[in-house]
């Protein structure tokens, strides 16, 4: 899957709007509570450009970042400069033998999984990796936010060094294809890129059922809150400990 390979390079500028510390905090709260300090082996899954990596190795963590792109990863090893370990693996199918003691899988990288038996084989892997009574953190994006804010739409990022055209197509419960037309500057001339993919939007109750044999599910919170998901809720937070083996 070539997904996000050209994407990589510019990434980083089109989430310039994403507060990583603040989300950073949001989830350390949960890991605090339930003794996951820092000094604790950490998974960023889905890891991307180590934005996330790079937030957690400042608070302490020892952070290992996985991710299905080399372009991605290329640039979570500059970001971070050495100081995490970075694996290219498909998120549905590493392994560390109960390794960490805590895993993070940020902005809605779950949703990139078209079905929810991949889910179920991501969460596996997940359980696998963790210790007993580690803690998985993840968000994603919601029904809601698929079908009335990203829906039809088309958004357009007008930058110095290169153009960018998403748009998005609504097709059916809860999935959205997303289209991305990226123009880089060459010159006189500009280069096309195109990557298109679909993102998954699963509900609540599905979400809870395919963790159910891995984790126990402590929490579920609307976007960087402690309130309950709400109708019109855009991202919400999974807070998940895992469970004694053969429970």
């Amino acid at each position: 899957m070539k997904m996000y390979n050209h994407f990589a390079t510019v990434y980083d500028e089109l989430t310039e709007n994403v507060s990583y510390s603040e989300r950073t905090e949001y989830i350390s709260g949960f890991f605090h509570k339930y003794g996951i300090m820092p000094g604790s082996a950490l998974l960023d899954l889905a890891c991307g450009t180590g934005s996330f990596s790079e937030e957690f190795l400042k608070r302490g963590y020892n952070v290992t970042g996985v991710d299905l792109s080399n372009e991605m990863l290329t640039e979570a090893q500059r970001k971070c400069a050495g100081k995490a370990n970075f694996i290219c693996a498909n998120m549905c199918e590493f392994t560390f033998e109960n390794h960490f003691d805590a895993c993070v899988c940020c902005l809605d990288s779950l949703n990139h999984l078209e079905n929810i038996e991949k889910v179920k084989k991501a969460i596996e892997c997940v359980y696998n990796s963790l210790r007993q009574g580690g803690v998985f953190v993840f968000d994603v994006n919601t029904v809601y936010k698929h079908k009335y804010i990203l829906g039809n739409n088309t958004f357009v990022f007008d930058e110095e060094d290169f153009f960018l055209s998403w748009d998005n197509e609504y097709l059916n419960n809860g999935k959205v294809r997303l289209i991305l037309d990226m123009f880089f500057a060459q010159g006189d001339l500009y280069q096309r890129y195109t990557e298109d993919f679909c993102e998954q939007a699963y509900d609540i109750d599905a979400l809870k059922t395919a963790l159910n044999p891995f984790f126990d599910v402590v929490g579920v919170y609307d976007d960087l809150s402690a309130e309950a998901p709400k109708t019109n809720s855009e991202r919400l937070y999974f807070i998940c400990v895992r469970k004694k083996n053969n429970e």
